[in-house]
Protein backbone atom coordinates (compact mmCIF):
# COMPACT_ATOMS: atom_id res chain seq x y z
CA UNK A 1 0.00 0.00 0.00
CA UNK A 2 3.00 2.41 -0.36
CA UNK A 3 0.85 4.16 -2.91
CA UNK A 4 -2.10 4.96 -0.75
CA UNK A 5 -3.34 8.38 -0.10
CA UNK A 6 -0.71 9.88 -2.21
CA UNK A 7 -1.84 13.01 -4.37
CA UNK A 8 0.62 12.47 -7.01
CA UNK A 9 2.98 9.79 -7.65
CA UNK A 10 5.77 8.51 -10.21
CA UNK A 11 6.11 5.54 -12.53
CA UNK A 12 9.61 5.11 -9.85
CA UNK A 13 6.78 4.69 -7.22
CA UNK A 14 4.34 2.56 -8.77
CA UNK A 15 7.82 -0.23 -9.27
CA UNK A 16 7.85 -0.17 -5.57
CA UNK A 17 4.56 -1.91 -5.51
CA UNK A 18 4.25 -3.59 -8.61
CA UNK A 19 7.02 -5.87 -11.11
CA UNK A 20 5.92 -4.39 -14.64
CA UNK A 21 2.96 -2.74 -16.24
CA UNK A 22 0.81 -0.30 -18.85
CA UNK A 23 1.06 3.36 -17.63
CA UNK A 24 -1.77 5.51 -19.84
CA UNK A 25 -0.23 9.23 -19.48
CA UNK A 26 -3.32 11.33 -20.00
CA UNK A 27 -4.02 14.70 -19.89
CA UNK A 28 -7.48 16.02 -18.16
CA UNK A 29 -9.56 18.88 -19.37
CA UNK A 30 -7.76 21.79 -17.57
CA UNK A 31 -4.67 20.87 -19.03
CA UNK A 32 -3.66 18.41 -16.21
CA UNK A 33 -1.02 15.16 -16.60
CA UNK A 34 -2.81 11.75 -14.66
CA UNK A 35 -1.74 8.27 -14.92
CA UNK A 36 -4.05 5.15 -15.10
CA UNK A 37 -1.79 1.96 -14.55
CA UNK A 38 -3.09 -1.47 -15.48
CA UNK A 39 -1.28 -4.84 -14.75
CA UNK A 40 -0.55 -5.24 -18.77
CA UNK A 41 -1.55 -4.35 -22.48
CA UNK A 42 -2.51 -1.01 -23.72
CA UNK A 43 -6.24 -1.72 -23.35
CA UNK A 44 -7.17 -1.01 -27.15
CA UNK A 45 -6.43 2.71 -26.68
CA UNK A 46 -4.18 4.72 -28.44
CA UNK A 47 -2.29 8.21 -28.91
CA UNK A 48 -4.94 10.85 -29.41
CA UNK A 49 -7.60 8.53 -27.68
CA UNK A 50 -10.43 10.72 -25.85
CA UNK A 51 -11.93 8.70 -23.07
CA UNK A 52 -15.00 10.53 -20.61
CA UNK A 53 -13.70 9.35 -16.90
CA UNK A 54 -15.52 8.65 -14.08
CA UNK A 55 -14.90 7.71 -10.39
CA UNK A 56 -15.59 3.82 -10.36
CA UNK A 57 -17.35 3.77 -6.82
CA UNK A 58 -19.42 6.59 -6.48
CA UNK A 59 -19.45 7.31 -10.90
CA UNK A 60 -19.17 10.85 -10.48
CA UNK A 61 -17.57 12.23 -13.86
CA UNK A 62 -14.24 13.07 -14.10
CA UNK A 63 -14.33 14.53 -17.51
CA UNK A 64 -12.59 14.06 -20.57
CA UNK A 65 -8.89 12.74 -20.69
CA UNK A 66 -6.83 12.31 -23.75
CA UNK A 67 -3.97 9.46 -23.84
CA UNK A 68 -0.85 11.29 -24.45
CA UNK A 69 1.72 8.16 -24.19
CA UNK A 70 1.19 4.90 -23.01
CA UNK A 71 4.12 3.30 -21.26
CA UNK A 72 5.19 -0.50 -20.89
CA UNK A 73 7.71 -1.17 -18.19
CA UNK A 74 8.99 -4.16 -16.29
CA UNK A 75 11.64 -3.88 -13.24
CA UNK A 76 15.10 -5.41 -14.05
CA UNK A 77 17.20 -5.98 -11.05
CA UNK A 78 17.43 -2.66 -9.67
CA UNK A 79 16.27 -0.62 -12.81
CA UNK A 80 13.28 -0.02 -14.60
CA UNK A 81 12.91 -0.78 -18.76
CA UNK A 82 10.52 1.91 -20.19
CA UNK A 83 9.06 1.40 -23.94
CA UNK A 84 7.19 3.91 -24.49
CA UNK A 85 5.25 5.65 -27.38
CA UNK A 86 6.75 8.87 -26.33
CA UNK A 87 10.10 9.90 -24.36
CA UNK A 88 9.36 8.98 -20.76
CA UNK A 89 11.07 10.14 -17.67
CA UNK A 90 9.75 7.79 -14.94
CA UNK A 91 10.26 10.39 -12.19
CA UNK A 92 7.37 12.58 -13.80
CA UNK A 93 5.00 12.72 -10.67
CA UNK A 94 0.84 13.00 -11.31
CA UNK A 95 -2.14 11.44 -9.61
CA UNK A 96 -2.83 8.19 -10.19
CA UNK A 97 -5.45 5.71 -10.95
CA UNK A 98 -5.48 2.14 -11.53
CA UNK A 99 -7.31 -0.30 -13.65
CA UNK A 100 -9.26 -2.65 -12.12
Amino acid sequence: MALWNKRRVSLADCATVWDSGTLLVCRNEQGRICFIHGSQGDYGVKIGDRHLAHHDQTLVSKGMYDIVNIVHWKKNGDNIDVDSVVPYDINTKASLAVFK
